[in-house]
């Protein structure tokens, strides 16, 4: 299985429910994820497993998403991953 394209934007056009903050999405036809960048490291770090799981196990229920997403990420938090990408310093 191919790896899919990891982007840091999600898409403008990427219809959301009115007050509902997407923090990932998994695009099956483009075999794209997208991580929103404003959120912190271990969330980025967890929303990333989250939807790389929907992107390995389609037929996963979201719950079991969910799960495992939170469990892959709180193993690699723990052991010591994070994140390379460098926030801006306010001047």
């Amino acid at each position: 299985m191919k790896l899919p394209r990891i982007n840091r934007y999600i898409p403008k056009d990427t219809p959301v429910i009115k007050g509902m903050i997407l923090r990932g999405l998994c695009d099956y036809e483009e075999k794209a994820i997208y991580i929103n960048p404003k959120q912190s490291d271990k969330e980025r770090l967890i929303t990333a497993c989250h939807e790389s799981t929907h992107y390995l196990f389609p037929s996963l229920t979201e719950k079991k998403v969910e799960e495992y997403g939170c469990l892959i990420g709180e193993v690699l938090w723990r052991l010591g991953y994070r994140s390379r990408i460098r926030k801006k310093r306010k001047s």
